[in-house]
């Protein structure tokens, strides 16, 4: 997930024009002895080089999760063996593949980088829930520990509310809206900034021939930018009312401190991008704070309805 950010971060997304091979090879060096066309090749050589080694390890994700789920049909019969969230996790990571192809071959479109990034997060979060799964003997509900219903409640709306924003986060990444508005609280020095919502969220925008630095007039990558920023105001509200009342809980304490570092750092990372103007390490943290701040959701959210199932 680390190396799809960064892939997207330096802009090479786009670094091989073919795949699942590189300029027709499958290797570095000779991925660069076909760009080797003159000292002018070397930044697409560099981009088609950053590319490949997230192809690489996607790869090698494949192969670990295969290898987990023929492990997993072997022991089906065993208690406490979730082989069937095992064989989702493969299918999800083969529709990824997909996915990958697609980024290529449709040039970026929005919808599909975002969906791409949706997937590699259904992957992590099935990766943590097997996990989970195959520590439950480590854990132990009390009565103390049980969440009343409707705290449950309200957990499920911020996961809900939580994806939404990550799937805007990704948005706007795909529509290179992160610098739509150059300060911050305000826009443009503006607190209510004019939107074009229709056009920056409009999906079922037409293929165009290269998305590479996006193709969204400046008033829907605002309408997209302040979306997200109003988005991560809401999950910052609900969230850290979660993290409240988690911290009357006994047993609770260390998650709800977790999640609202997680939450403040995120916040704190979001503002640093725009005040500093995205830089490449900045963003990096803010995809990763992201990632975690999603983990720890999860495993808040299993180990509350772990608990009520004792």
């Amino acid at each position: 997930m680390l190396l799809g950010a960064f892939t997207r971060l330096s802009h090479a997304g786009l670094g091989c024009p073919d795949w699942p091979g590189c300029y027709g090879q499958w290797l570095l060096t000779d991925i660069a002895k076909a760009t080797a066309v003159g000292s002018a090749a070397m930044p697409d050589l560099l981009k088609a080089s950053i590319e490949m080694v997230h192809r690489y390890f996607a790869a090698l994700l494949g192969l670990v999760v295969s290898t987990m789920a023929v492990y997993g049909w072997r022991l089906r019969a065993q208690p406490g063996i979730p082989f069937r969230w095992l064989f989702g996790l493969l299918l999800v990571v083969i529709i990824q593949g997909l996915f990958g192809r697609w980024t290529v071959t449709l040039k970026l479109w929005p919808q599909v980088v975002t969906l791409h990034l949706i997937g590699a997060l259904a992957a992590f979060s099935l990766l943590l829930l097997i996990y989970f799964s195959l520590q439950a003997s480590l854990h132990r509900a009390t009565v103390a520990e049980r969440l009343p219903s409707w705290l449950l409640r309200v957990l499920i709306v911020g996961m809900i509310l939580l994806f939404v924003q990550v799937l805007m986060g990704g948005w706007t990444s795909a529509n290179y809206a992160a610098l739509a508005c150059p300060d911050i609280p305000t826009c443009h020095g503006q607190w209510f900034p004019s939107l074009s919502l229709a056009e920056g969220y409009n999906v079922f925008q037409v293929q165009g021939p290269n998305y590479l630095g996006g193709m969204l007039d400046s008033a829907a990558r605002i309408s997209i930018h302040v979306m997200h920023r109003l988005g991560a105001l809401i999950n910052l509200i609900v969230w850290l009312v979660i993290a409240m009342q988690l911290m009357k809980k006994p047993g609770w304490k260390p998650l709800a401190w977790l999640l609202i570092i997680a939450l403040l750092t995120q916040i704190g990372l979001g503002i640093a991008n725009v005040l500093l103007q995205l830089p490449i390490q900045i963003a990096m943290a803010h995809h990763f704070g992201a990632v975690f701040l999603w983990g720890v959701a999860i495993t808040v959210l299993q180990r509350a309805f772990q608990f009520r199932l004792h």
